[in-house]
């Protein structure tokens, strides 16, 4: 890990209220691939920083809280990738 790196957030993860997809907050790859969805609902999207907190909008909009970037990120869930 280089320096200023972030460690792993196992707890930000949220589920949308339809049950149509999963995000999570993962600074590396510590998602097994065997856990990845092959029906798209679950993917990686590199957001960079470290994130802190993720909460559903609506079905296919999630923000994430990103600490290290002192941003908030919109994300598309169902197109992957940033708002």
């Amino acid at each position: 890990m280089a320096g200023g790196d972030a460690c792993r957030d196992a707890r930000v993860v949220h589920l949308s209220t339809t049950g149509d997809f999963l995000a999570g907050g993962d600074p590396g790859s510590s998602i097994p691939d065997e856990l990845l969805w092959p029906d798209g609902r679950f993917r990686r999207l590199e957001l960079g920083g470290r994130p802190t907190g993720v909460a559903f909008v609506d079905r296919t909009t999630a923000s994430v809280a990103n600490y290290l970037l002192k941003a908030l990120q919109i994300m598309d869930v169902g197109q992957a990738c940033l708002s």
